[in-house]
């Protein structure tokens, strides 16, 4: 009996999401080598990236999504410096902190699916400061001032893939706290949480049964605050989030 050759096609590599999203953050790290970048995350960033195996196509079971993941991934949030935060706060808008780093950590689980697709239902907490030093528009001296985003939402997604890697569109509403603190800013007696609508997508890659590379893009609309006795104004703003971590089920 002759031993049959092996179908050379049978583990033929062919490219995956996880193909693209490497390349794609790959080029994102190196297409700006001259403007600073926190250390952590283009470490985090590489040994996502040359860590992760691509998995042959043959071993890409396209069995449903699962029941449940949490997800825990570092964050960069965009503040924009806003002229109305910085003069009702007696700070120059150009040394506002423009930037924040911080974490995010949620969950989703998948009540229903309808043929490619599947349904799932969670929430996000998200929590980020930023640190610069700002000049008081009174007299030019600079000052530490934070400027702190935090976010709690509900979260409804749609997921488009199978169970060992899947993209996804989501969005929610809930509450969020926006934040500038300084030696001469006033503290707020109360802390307004204006209604935060939250909208964006992204995709997990499962390189294990339970561990999964993942990343999210999300816009947070904020609904504005009106100034009171006890807190002052924040207009109508929308922060941009970059999230990348781990997925686990």
């Amino acid at each position: 009996m002759t031993r049959a050759d092996p179908d050379p096609h049978a583990l033929k590599r062919a490219p995956t999401p996880l193909d693209h999203a490497r390349a794609a953050l790959a080029r994102l790290v190196g297409a700006y080598p001259g403007r600073r970048r926190p250390a952590w995350i283009t470490g985090a960033v590489v040994a996502a990236l040359s860590a992760v195996p691509a998995a042959p196509v043959q071993a890409q079971e396209e069995r449903p999504i699962g029941r449940y993941v949490v997800d825990v991934r570092g964050a960069l949030a965009i503040y924009g410096q806003d002229p109305v935060i910085a003069e009702t706060r007696g700070v120059l808008a150009t040394t506002l902190p423009s930037r924040g780093l911080g974490i995010s950590i949620g969950g989703q689980v998948y009540p229903l699916r309808w043929k490619a697709l599947t349904f799932g239902v969670g929430a996000e907490l998200l929590s980020t400061s930023g640190e610069t030093e700002a000049a008081r528009a009174s007299d030019g001296i600079s000052e530490t001032v934070r400027v702190e985003f935090v976010s709690l939402t509900p979260q409804f997604s749609l997921n488009f893939g199978h169970r060992m890697g899947w993209s996804y569109l989501s969005g929610g509403m809930g509450s969020s706290r926006f934040s500038v603190l300084g030696d001469s800013i006033p503290e707020a007696e109360v802390e307004p949480k204006p209604k935060t609508i939250n909208y964006g997508g992204g995709g997990r890659w499962f390189t294990r049964e339970h561990l999964a590379f993942t990343f999210d893009l999300r816009f947070y609309a904020m609904s504005p605050v009106s100034e009171t006795a006890e807190t002052p104004p924040t207009p109508r703003m929308t922060i941009l989030v970059l999230s990348i971590g781990a997925s686990f089920r």
